[in-house]
């Protein structure tokens, strides 16, 4: 019994430097893009979005800006209108922001608070989820098939400057906790 208990102890101990060796690094700047997902995870392409990419972001004109008034995920039939953003430096801020690999996790289990439509000069629009009770981390999330019914964690730098306009606007509920 007590060798068994020995290689149990020892299985124990390898498992956890194991998955301690797998955790991702955060970058020096804090930014959450990165989350501390196991290495395997990152190397698997359906795991990864790059939002800028598959959506076209960098063709952004205007983002708007809605929040929920009740029911689930924010939607155009249950979200009032805050503002817009048409700010050519702030929308180039917020789409450098999500232009970099974004991890896939599970959904959050609470609804999206607002709904940000990016605008692009061809005409489409796209709509994505953000937030849940405005603390960090954020979430991003949208109904296109490459979601697939999935969340990213929205990056700082992206939080800290849609943050700063829903501040400025007096809409934000509660401030960002990093």
């Amino acid at each position: 019994m007590s060798r068994r208990a020995l290689i149990l102890g020892l299985l124990l101990i390898f498992g956890l430097v194991f998955i301690a060796a797998c955790q991702a690094e955060i970058s020096s700047d804090g930014d959450n893009s990165q989350p501390p997902y196991p290495a395997a995870v990152a190397q698997q392409v359906e795991a990864i979005i790059n939002l800028v990419s598959l959506a076209n972001l960098d063709q952004t004109t205007r983002i708007d800006v809605l929040r929920r008034e009740d029911g689930d995920d924010c939607t155009s039939a249950n979200c009032v209108d805050l503002f817009s953003i048409t700010d050519e430096e702030a929308i180039h801020s917020l789409v450098e922001a999500l232009d970099r690999d974004l991890y896939l996790r599970s959904r959050d289990q609470c609804p999206a608070l607002y709904l940000l439509v990016f605008h692009l000069t061809d005409g489409r629009q796209h709509e994505i989820g953000y937030a849940c009770e405005m603390t960090s981390p954020s979430f991003l999330r949208g109904g296109q098939i490459y979601w697939k019914g999935r969340d990213v964690i929205a990056p700082d730098s992206f939080n800290r400057v849609i943050s700063a306009y829903l501040t400025d606007g007096g809409n934000l509920e509660a401030s960002f906790q990093e």
